[in-house]
């Protein structure tokens, strides 16, 4: 059932207006109007997002750790499952009560939020550490938190006292675990800059945002081919499908981001490499819509005898691993005509939710695109 919309929105108990990053202010009126004015695709995606926003809301409590680390994947698989998840969901969570509450102005969603950026900041007293996975998982999982309160900012609820805990916590105990990757080599930099962009925003590091912001044409000219071809994750065998997606999805949120922060459109940009996020968005589409044709190119290279990780997507449940989903039905959004077919991909699956793998909430990138479709910044 519709909840009331919020009429507009307030300034920060600082007095301070700001963009939000991962969305502007438009992206989040735009929405309200759909809602208000009884768009039924909009109606239809708020009703999927507001139910689990709720189910997960209201007995979830915060799983904040005094020392966050996270061990190899690769080498203690169910331990660093079992350690992450709780970042992650926490995480998902807040950015997704603090979404709900920009949406509908209700004060239970603002507090479920604020309850996780609090819980974090009071409880997280020993920070994250910088070994083995710990820095990925931070940038990818805990890149939510800071969505959340750049949303969540103009909250009267969220006290100043509150909000300089959570900067501080941001500050000397987030940020310096996610910078040690920003220099990696394969998706470990998309996620970096990311989440550092995210961070430096929020922090109002403008002259960081703007170097992290160069970072993005330097990871496209590194990463992509001139085919569009993502050789470093290629080679991760039998998840080279996965760390496509895994790769692209980050890149394309940073991308959005530097539009949303700078106007800086990375989506028409080619490299001196020749490669392009248009070039690997196109190739790797051909795979997902027949991932045979990715066995008979690498198999034999990359993972003989061994059964290659697909997209698998479901009907739109949230369950269901909807990648690369969400990265189409965003990528349709910014491109618009120009690539119909991916849009034509996802319409089978709407309304949708990303981020999510099986039944766990894993990353945050494009985690709600039928809720929040991305503007179009590439129409020829």
């Amino acid at each position: 059932m519709m909840t009331t919309l919020m009429s507009g929105v307030s300034t920060s108990a600082s007095g301070e207006i700001r963009e939000y990053g991962i969305y502007t202010k438009k992206e989040i009126a735009d929405t309200r109007a759909r809602l208000k004015n009884g768009d039924p695709t909009a109606q239809e995606a708020f009703d999927q997002f507001i139910h689990r926003v709720d189910s997960w809301c209201m007995p979830r409590l915060c799983h904040a750790a005094e020392n966050f680390y996270i061990k190899w994947y690769y080498v203690s698989t169910q331990e660093h499952i079992t350690a992450s998840k709780d970042l992650t969901h926490d995480a998902y969570t807040a950015f997704a009560a603090a979404l709900a509450w920009q949406l509908t102005g209700e004060d239970k969603y603002a507090e479920k939020a604020k309850e996780f950026l609090n819980g974090w900041a009071e409880i997280n007293t020993g920070g994250f550490s910088t070994e083995e996975d710990t820095p990925l998982v931070a940038a990818y999982g805990g890149v939510g938190f800071i969505y959340a309160a750049e949303l969540l900012s103009e909250y009267e609820g969220w006290s100043e006292k509150e909000q300089a805990a959570f900067k501080n916590w941001v500050a000397t105990r987030y940020k310096p675990a996610v910078f040690t990757i920003v220099d990696n080599e394969n998706n470990w930099a998309d996620w970096a800059v990311l989440a550092c962009l995210a961070t430096s925003h929020y922090l109002n590091d403008t002259a960081v945002v703007d170097a992290l912001i160069a970072k993005i044409p330097k990871l496209i000219d590194s990463q992509i081919d001139s085919e569009g071809r993502l050789p470093l994750e290629i080679k991760r065998g039998t998840n080279g499908m996965w760390y496509t997606y895994f790769c692209l999805a980050p890149l394309t949120q940073a991308a959005q981001f530097a539009y949303n922060l700078r106007g800086t459109n990375y989506f028409n940009y080619t490299a001196p490499s020749g490669g392009s996020i248009e070039k690997a968005l196109d190739n790797f589409f051909g795979y997902v819509q027949d991932p045979d044709r990715w066995d008979a190119d690498y198999k034999e290279e990359q993972y003989s005898g061994q059964r290659l990780n697909r997209p698998r997507p479901g009907n739109g449940a949230i369950a269901a691993p909807n990648w690369p989903l969400n990265l189409y039905k965003s990528m349709a959004d910014i491109y618009g005509s120009r690539k119909r077919a991916f849009g034509e991909y996802a319409a089978e699956y709407e309304p949708m939710m990303g981020g999510w793998t099986e039944r766990e909430a894993h990353h945050l990138a494009w985690c709600f695109p039928s809720l929040m479709p991305a503007p179009a910044l590439v129409t020829k």
